[in-house]
């Protein structure tokens, strides 16, 4: 039986529990019932989390490698302990289907164990040359201001967490709004952990408070979260201040005739239409070779109409509803559009509740192109195509993201692997399905270290 009380939750300010007169009611994105009542940070909250976080990194920096690697082992261990608890937290709030959530979970270990395996390699080095002695080594940036998405609120939230406590760098988490209750609880246990608590916030708030924050300089690095495995990166520097975004991107998949097509029909639609589509993909298009395209229209159709959606609850179920209730229009008004540039629907693409059905749609327009933002739920569009080297040339038009390219000829991956100018190419799978998350967290680990170099002899000395 489904629990109806609904949870009092504070926020985390400096290690510890707060209430606010201010609460936020979080409702489950499937039936709507009130999960739990969150206390919101408003500005002072703001200021005495950047102070603490500014004090707390004096700590940090000097937390040895072993004890940050020991922090994060722990951590991890809390959340594999708690893995059913966890994932139905992050089921009932994102209405992701409790498979996939406990899925997540596992993602968030992997990602903690990686960063405490990578804390070893933030090391320096020293090096000689014509009578010079050179030290060489990384130093955290200071605090970070992250801020998570609703789609992965817990593994998000440690794709940023984990690299600022891999650097030694205090961080304050603005989750999103709808899903807040899985970094308030990770932001517990990182204290439990052995974390200083100065060095740790979650802050639930409006965008009023959160852009207070965004403007506090006492925060040289800013993240944004939309991770995912392989998520990808963009470092930009703005007046000595980082900002760290984790990009939503396309993902193209070519099928070939020689492909196992029950094998790729299943993998793409596992890709584009589990979790309602909301992953760091934000458009799924389908390359499918003329010689086959018949065959794949059809088994896609059959797919997508049979793809196991309703209530996150229950085990069998992989599409449940839309986080935000608002996508199910947008997602609508997606495909109408589609509709009117000459596609064809070949399935779904209709409410069923607070659901978004899984759709499928085929036609010549580049879709992805011509319309004004992405689909913005469980759709994928299909197009056909002659020759291999034209679907490569399509992808290498299209905006920088993965492709995942299905045949049973080895030649033809590396011929595709040659040609290609944008994004990574994986064989026979999904680009989602593959593991990359823990090389992103490096990727962001790398983005909140700083260079520095002393070198000895001569009578200089550069620092």
């Amino acid at each position: 039986m489904v629990s109806r009380m609904t949870v009092e939750r504070q926020l985390l300010l400096a290690g510890h529990l707060r209430g606010s007169d201010a609460l936020a009611e979080v409702r489950s994105p499937w039936d709507g019932r009130p999960l739990a009542r969150v206390a919101q940070a408003g500005p002072e909250d703001a200021r005495f989390a950047a102070a603490a976080a500014s004090a707390g990194f004096l700590a940090t920096r000097r937390l040895p490698a072993r004890r940050r690697a020991a922090i994060l082992t722990t951590l991890a261990a809390t959340l594999r302990s708690g893995r059913e608890p966890i994932a139905r937290l992050v089921s009932d709030e994102g209405g992701k289907p409790r498979r996939l959530a406990r899925v997540e979970v596992d993602d968030a270990v992997a990602i903690l164990e990686r960063c405490a395996e990578d804390v070893h390699h933030v090391v320096g080095e020293i090096s000689s040359s014509a009578g010079r002695l050179a030290l060489s080594r990384t130093v955290p940036r200071g605090p970070v201001l992250a801020f998570t998405p609703a789609d992965r609120p817990l593994a998000g939230v440690c794709a940023l967490l984990g690299p600022a406590v891999a650097a030694g760098c205090p961080v304050v988490v603005r989750p999103a709004p709808a899903t807040p209750s899985a970094a308030l609880a990770l932001g517990e246990a990182l204290v439990a952990a052995g974390w200083p608590p100065d060095a740790v916030s979650v802050l639930p708030c409006d965008d009023v408070v959160a852009a207070l924050l965004v403007a506090d300089a006492r925060f040289p690095t800013v993240a944004s979260g939309r991770d995912g495995p392989a998520a990808a990166w963009t470092t930009t520097h703005v007046r000595r201040r980082t900002l760290l975004i984790a990009a939503a991107l396309p993902v193209t998949l070519l099928i070939e005739p020689d492909a196992d097509l029950e094998r790729a029909v299943r993998a793409i639609v596992n890709g584009a239409f589990s979790h309602a589509g909301q992953t760091r993909a934000w458009a799924h298009r389908v390359l499918v070779h003329a010689a086959v395209w018949a065959e794949v229209c059809a088994r896609f159709a059959a797919a997508a109409s049979a793809f196991p959606r309703g209530d996150p609850a229950r085990d069998d179920v992989l599409c449940g509803p839309l986080v935000d209730r608002r996508g199910l229009a947008r997602a609508e008004a997606w495909m109408r559009a589609a509709e009117q540039l000459g596609g064809e629907r070949l399935a779904g693409g209709e409410r069923e509740g607070p659901v978004f059905t899984p759709a499928a749609i085929t036609g010549e327009a580049p879709y992805f192109e011509l319309l004004d933002g992405a689909p913005g739920g469980p759709v994928a569009v299909l197009e056909p195509y002659a020759h291999l080297d034209a679907a490569v040339d399509r992808v290498n038009g299209a905006p920088r993201g993965d492709t995942g390219l299905f045949t049973g000829d080895v030649r033809k991956v590396w011929r595709v692997f040659e040609r290609l100018e944008v994004g990574s190419l994986v064989h026979d799978a999904h680009p989602d399905h593959v593991e990359g998350g823990c090389a992103a967290s490096r990727a962001a680990l790398d983005a909140l270290l700083t260079p520095r170099t002393l070198r000895l002899g001569g009578g200089a000395v550069v620092n």
